[in-house]
């Protein structure tokens, strides 16, 4: 038998992908930096991950922005 080996890259772009899509379940989002604007109230911007449209609420923290905003 010939071991098998593991593509460290692959096997952390898969552990963290999926603890990304894990965050944004629980609603912590984190924003595509070079897409972020500001609105003239907040920054607004994408998430990285899901695709959802977020706003900062304060620094490092993202949520998804509500609805007819």
């Amino acid at each position: 038998m010939s071991p098998k080996f593991v593509n460290l890259e692959e096997q952390d772009t898969l552990s963290m992908s999926l603890l990304s899509k894990l965050n944004c379940i629980l609603g912590w989002h984190e924003p595509l930096r070079r897409d972020v604007k500001w609105d003239g109230k907040q920054y607004r911007g994408t998430c990285r991950h899901c695709g959802t449209e977020i706003v900062r609420m304060a620094r490092k923290t993202w949520r998804k922005a509500p609805s007819g905003m």
